[in-house]
């Protein structure tokens, strides 16, 4: 191995080089001029120790040929404290390492052999060479705690090569160097003993440490500890670097994904929605209608005219009564009580047994000429959402009575408003003050529609919304909505001056349930994309890291 020493104190450059000769070091003493380093002196060389001093004197074209001739050589920089020289060395494509003043030869010494990829262990006996510990005289070579015997040829060549490291040694070089035999081209000796070393070395994993260089010659690789680390680095580098990238690109295909996902949902779930709460918004006013045919056809009943025509009877009485709870079984148990009561307010007949007192009912039929229901506002005597309808009673075109009926609105239209979509979703009633007036979930009128939600279904017939509140909860829900039409609706004041609304609304976590279920399986697939990336990204990193760091990486 050969060393360059410029610009040192002549004591130390004198006490380095008896040094490395008793280590089988050879050593080149230069300035690094232009006249005093030729090309032979500037090639091959495994390491340089330059001197601040020495870097003054040198000429930037000769720094350029060392570099160019060595690329990637380990140079230790001696300086004062403070000093940054190394970015000359870089450029000419070395790889430097400081040291600074005041130090010991012992100091510098161990600097050194972090830097030499084969250095002296005990005398000349024993080396280092990289992850390896070769005993010449024994000729064992270690490694890992294994170890393999060689023979004496073996070991002289192996030797050579270690005197050699990160060299490429032709047949004719290690012919002359272990055999002393000139080069003979018929001779096969070489190929011979680099299988029988490989063979040797293979049995304690190192059976690639002997490379052939095609067209060239063989070529041990050894590793520094400084290249060894900076290897070391490099490969984490690209490891990291790989990983960042798959992370962020997988980051950003799930993002990329969750929103089209969602967006896909949106687009075919509003609709979708939509038409359910139209379609249950005409089977309520369909309900609604049919109960209130049913008042209307008792206002109208022959039995029901006849007692304000004649009086009527005791008899007569209960008989309408009668007539009354006949009505509210076809009504499917929805009219819940029927009273009748004259113009006076006086109570006729009724199908409960305190009526109480009638005359707020009796007054707004008596107003209306053209015979048209009225309604109530919803009210929720016991917890139960129910509507009161007021029909007239009419003779000869003269409203002489009304007639009440009550109309129990969860018993009407639970059936039809309790419409379930998949597990969680469900459509309500909700009217345009926002209450929830029938729910299947929650008890009537104990929770709210969310105000611009509400705007959305107050101010259209029909639609879908994307919601951050929907009335069980839940951010970025889908609701669908439709009017109730409520045809027969004469006043202004009908059903309290309110519009009545179908809701349809589901849990975003079966909404979107199906993007969830992609995600996972995409993040799965991404999370092992990135790992066989990271592996492979390590796998070839190595081989691409490997020949630039047995060269120094000096250009990396």
């Amino acid at each position: 191995m050969r060393i360059l020493i410029v610009g040192l104190k002549k004591r130390d450059t004198s006490s380095l080089e008896k040094r490395f000769k008793s280590q089988g070091f050879t050593t080149v003493l230069g300035d690094l001029s232009d006249s005093s380093m030729d090309d032979a002196k500037l090639r091959d060389i495994d390491l340089a120790i330059v001197d601040s001093v020495g870097l003054e004197n040198a000429n930037l074209d000769t720094l350029r040929e060392l570099g160019a001739y060595n690329v990637g050589l380990p140079v230790l920089y001696v300086s004062d404290p403070g000093m940054d020289g190394q970015a000359v060395f870089r450029d000419a494509g070395m790889v430097p390492h400081q040291i600074e003043r005041p130090y010991t030869l012992d100091h510098l010494s161990g600097k050194l052999r972090t830097l030499l990829p084969v250095v002296p262990q005990d005398g000349a006996k024993i080396l280092r060479a990289g992850d390896m510990s070769v005993d010449l005289e024994t000729r064992t070579v270690l490694f890992g705690g294994s170890e393999v015997s060689l023979t004496p040829k073996e070991m002289a060549l192996f030797e050579y090569f270690l005197a050699n490291p990160n060299h490429v040694l032709t047949r004719a070089k290690l012919l002359a160097g272990v055999w002393g035999l000139d080069f003979d081209p018929e001779s096969n000796i070489v190929d011979v003993y680099i299988r029988y070393l490989r063979e040797k070395l293979g049995t304690i994993g190192k059976k690639d440490l002997v490379e052939t260089v095609r067209g060239a010659g063989y070529r041990v690789m050894i590793l520094s500890e400084a290249q060894t680390e900076r290897k070391r680095q490099l490969e984490m580098s690209v490891v990291t670097f790989t990983a960042a990238i798959a992370s962020i690109l997988l980051i950003a295909g799930l993002f990329i994904t969750y929103l089209a996902g969602t967006a896909a949902v949106q687009d075919s779930q509003g609709p979708n929605f939509e038409q359910i709460a139209m379609q249950t918004a005409q089977k309520t006013d369909s309900a609604l209608a049919r109960q209130t045919s049913i008042v209307k056809n008792l206002a109208i009943s022959p039995d029901v005219r006849e007692l304000f025509i004649d009086g009527g009877s005791d008899l007569d009485r209960d008989g309408v009564a009668d007539h009354f709870a006949e009505s509210m079984k076809l009504g499917d148990g929805v009219l819940s009580r029927i009273q009748l009561a004259g113009v006076d307010r006086s109570m006729v007949t009724s199908t409960v047994d305190d009526p109480g007192d009638p005359a707020p009912w009796v007054d707004k039929a008596i107003r209306s000429d053209s015979g048209q229901i009225s309604f109530g506002d919803i009210s929720y005597p016991d917890g139960r959402p129910v509507i009161d309808l007021t029909a007239p009673v009419q003779v000869d075109g003269k409203t002489v009575g009304a007639l009440r009926a009550r109309m129990e609105l969860q018993g009407m239209l639970a059936s039809i408003t309790g419409v379930d979509v998949g597990e969680t979703g469900h459509t309500m009633l909700v009217d345009s003050d926002g209450a929830v007036v029938i729910c299947p979930v929650f008890a009537p009128n104990t929770h709210q529609v969310e105000q611009d939600l509400l705007h959305a279904v107050v101010g259209t017939s029909s639609g879908w919304a994307i919601t951050d509140y929907n009335p069980h909860g839940g951010s970025n829900s889908v609701a669908g909505y439709a009017s109730v039409k409520l045809s027969d609706v004469g006043d202004s004041d009908d059903f309290g001056g309110k519009t009545w609304h179908i809701l349809l609304t589901q849990s975003p976590e079966e909404t979107y349930g199906s993007v969830y279920s992609s995600l996972l399986r995409a993040g799965i697939l991404g999370v092992v994309a990135t790992i066989f990336a990271t592996l492979l990204a390590y796998k070839l990193g190595r081989r691409i890291i490997n020949p630039a760091a047995r060269q120094g990486m000096g250009r990396l």
